[in-house]
């Protein structure tokens, strides 16, 4: 925002404070009375839509947040890039959009943006996924009643087996009874679990519902655009955790049973238990609502290829890291920078001034993953004692978490609310940061410290032992493989520019591009460029800057021109 919403924008510039009356979205400031009757007298300033400072304030603070003048210049946002998706001010175009071949007016891009599809998507999701939690939660409270019942009805069954036998059978009943119980309890409490998790995703939902409410009321077109576009994303990685909750709109209906042993009447001595406790899982089918998979906001592009041929590599600066044998860094949103340092076993905080911040241990680094939705920051590392991911706050440096995973681990990404991960045991796997539940995604001789990243739905990682990076879906459907036949290079490290081109660091000093349908590559960086075995690299989608770490000693950043 320009100003505070409590103070006019203009008194405060002549050091007077005011209370603000009405808020104008298109000065992006509050106004007090007497500036208001200016305002709406002004001949560059009587047609602006304004509303009442109460209204305004209905407005979620994040909305609130978003800026319609540049942060850079301090300047009215007028145009939109379609090549990078951003908007932008007369001087960012001259600045850093020159080679750019579609820049618009802003005024055109969110002209509809309260009205458009995405918009009209996003709510209707909304609705769908809260009428389809309510139903599952029906089903689950039903499955606890019935579990219920079921228990009584073998505990009765079971004290009427037991008045037709003897004494010898009363320790045998309880062993069994309290098996029953133990069963059940436990069933009953993943019931219950996933009763609470539902009734979360539902609160979620409806504060993005009454968000939206208010976003359509009371935002600026370029608010609502904004913000749309972000609680989209949200949206859909909810819907995506939904959709995967009940797969093809089935879910496990649990029961129990006892059956009763009938050798025990005639057969009292010789047998030594009193029934078999199992759990009966049958699928119900459920009448979901789901619309088809939510449109795109039309007006914007999907992602631009750019020809690897037009991509070079400029220096921007270099970093003394003091490190050694660096497997994993990044860069993060205030273009401070974090190093991984295997041998070292230590993970090392870089400011953007290249001075360092802090160091903290953690034994047998191995690489890391930032986590947006909680300013962290997910390590993994491979030694036998340290089979787990650690979660990083980014604001103490301390850990807020260890998830234990079982396995060795190496390259790590973060895919929406989940991170995806390289194992020692010849599988790649996700977890999820909800409720921590691990799923395999591709199944494969995996090389030890291989590397993984992605991109939109899919999944790229290198592999030492077979000398290839290959692309795959979320389900380990692979779409394309890259080999490096007859070349002397050995993938090792690799991310993903925000067009869907592959860098990837290799063993012979240097960095390759390959293109998105993983057909063709090209050398972008060399030992000429001030590489030294690097295996570590990061490319920052925002400021299109790549991070190369050397294998020892220093890092190098690079602007990525295109």
């Amino acid at each position: 925002m320009a100003s505070s919403t409590h103070i006019c924008g203009i008194c405060d510039l002549r050091n007077i404070s005011k209370p603000s009356k009405i808020w104008c979205s298109e000065c992006d400031e509050g106004l007090c009375n007497a500036c208001q009757e200016h305002h709406s007298l002004s001949k560059a300033t009587r047609q602006h839509s304004i509303i009442p400072i109460a209204e305004y304030s209905n407005l979620p603070s994040d909305i609130m947040q978003i800026s319609q003048s540049c942060c850079k210049h301090d300047e009215k946002l007028i145009l939109y890039c379609k090549d990078h998706e951003n908007p932008c001010c007369g001087k960012c175009a001259v600045e850093s959009h020159k080679q750019c071949k579609e820049i618009v007016s802003l005024d055109e891009i969110i002209k509809n943006a309260k009205t458009s599809v995405s918009f009209h998507e996003t709510e209707a999701t909304l609705i769908e996924l809260i009428d389809n939690i309510s139903k599952i939660r029906n089903a689950h409270k039903e499955n606890l009643t019935d579990v219920s019942k079921k228990r009584k009805a073998i505990e009765l069954e079971i004290k009427k087996t037991r008045l037709r036998i003897d004494k010898h059978l009363n320790k045998m009943q309880k062993t069994l009874t309290d098996e029953i119980h133990g069963v059940c309890d436990k069933e009953s409490e993943k019931l219950r679990l996933s009763i609470k998790t539902l009734d979360g995703t539902e609160h979620v939902l409806s504060e993005y519902q009454m968000k939206i409410v208010n976003i359509k009321k009371y935002a600026s077109d370029i608010q609502a655009f904004m913000a749309i576009k972000k609680i989209e994303t949200d949206v859909e990685k909810e819907e995506e955790y939904f959709l995967s909750y009940i797969p093809e709109g089935k879910m496990n209906i649990v029961t129990i049973n006892c059956k009763i042993a009938k050798p025990i009447q005639a057969f009292l001595n010789q047998t030594n238990t009193f029934g078999d406790v199992g759990i009966e899982t049958t699928t119900r089918s459920f009448a979901l609502s789901h619309k088809k998979s939510m449109q795109a906001q039309m007006m914007l592009p999907k992602v631009h290829t750019i020809a690897i041929e037009n991509i070079t590599a400029l220096l921007h600066k270099r970093v003394n890291t003091v490190s050694y044998n660096v497997r994993g860094c990044c860069i993060l949103p205030n273009e401070n920078m974090v190093f991984a340092c295997f041998d070292q076993n230590t993970l090392t905080f870089m400011r953007s001034n290249g001075s360092k911040d802090a160091t903290i241990r953690l034994p047998a680094a191995v690489d890391l993953a930032y986590l947006e939705a909680d300013k962290s920051i997910a390590v993994t590392s491979s030694t036998e004692t340290e089979k787990c991911i650690r979660i990083i706050d980014l604001q103490n440096k301390k850990t807020k978490k260890n998830i234990l995973v079982n396995t060795k681990n190496f390259g790590i990404a973060a895919f929406h609310d989940s991170l995806v991960y390289c194992t020692n045991s010849n599988n790649i796997r996700m977890i999820s940061l909800r409720d921590e539940l691990v799923k395999n995604i591709v199944y494969a001789e995996i090389s030890p410290f291989a590397y993984v990243e992605t991109f939109q739905d899919l999944i790229y990682y290198t592999n030492t032992k077979t000398d290839d990076v290959t692309c795959c879906d979320m389900k380990g459907i692979v779409k394309w493989r890259f080999k490096f036949e007859n070349v002397d290079l050995i993938p090792y490290g690799i991310t993903i520019d925000n067009t869907g081109n592959v860098y990837v660091t290799t063993g012979s000093n240097n960095v390759i591009v390959i293109s998105p349908d993983g057909k063709r590559y090209k050398e972008l960086l060399s030992s000429r460029d001030g590489l030294r075995n690097p295996i570590a690299l990061y490319y920052d989608r925002k400021t299109n800057t790549l991070l190369v770490s050397n294998r020892s000693k220093d890092a190098v950043v690079y602007d990525i021109v295109r």
